[in-house]
């Protein structure tokens, strides 16, 4: 799953984000299909190498709500074995001024090795273990979806913040540049025009 801007002005944002996806995809020779969530790029991703199966659009602050609707897509995919592999593609937020592409395997889900020994105690699970586990399964998808979602969008306003300011810096210094040519062009033209006058004087004058 691809999670792209929801517009551009973001500097390298999505364009690295691309690059990045097709290096990844092009280390494994397996098939593969995109979700994208996000509504930048719908003329752009078509025309990379891999189909688009899915597309959401997610607002610019995601709710839960938005991130249930997609990890239900997810886990449909996974349980109808239509996928066997679901892969978040994303930029990670390092800081306002760096956000690295990046990716992680949502599904399956790979729990952490248990610390330690069993002491041989017998756990009572309410309820059942297996219904237990399915629902922190569930929990823990529509979480890491919420999480990924949140965190590309972070990256993206800090990165379009970091693209305006610099643009701005960029404004003001060519209006400065700018602003000395004007005037240094119109002491010229100054300069010309009381130039002829005092020849034209001086000229009046020896006649």
């Amino acid at each position: 799953m691809l999670i792209v801007g929801n517009r551009g002005l973001c500097g390298t944002y999505n364009s690295a984000l691309l690059r990045y996806l097709e290096e990844l995809a092009a280390q494994d020779a397996r098939e593969k299909s995109l979700i994208v969530c996000g509504r930048w790029g719908k003329d752009v991703l078509p025309g990379i190498m891999l189909p688009v199966r899915e597309s959401f659009e997610v607002s610019d602050a995601p709710e839960s709500a938005e991130a249930q609707a997609v990890a239900a897509y997810l886990r449909k995919l996974y349980t109808e074995g239509e996928a066997d592999e679901i892969v978040l593609v994303y930029q990670q937020f390092k800081s306002v001024l760096q956000q690295s592409p990046g990716s992680r395997t949502l599904l399956p889900l790979r729990l952490p090795e248990a610390e330690g020994a069993e002491d041989g105690r017998r756990v009572i699970f309410e309820p059942d273990r297996e219904s237990l586990l399915c629902a922190l399964a569930d929990m823990a998808l529509v979480n890491g979806v919420h999480a990924a979602l949140l965190e590309a969008r972070t990256g993206e306003h800090a990165a379009r913040m970091t693209a305006m300011t610099a643009a701005a810096d960029n404004t003001e210094e060519l209006i400065g540049a700018l602003t000395l040519q004007l005037n240094h062009a119109r002491q010229a033209a100054i300069t010309t025009e009381i130039s002829e006058i005092a020849g034209g004087a001086e000229a009046l004058k020896n006649k």
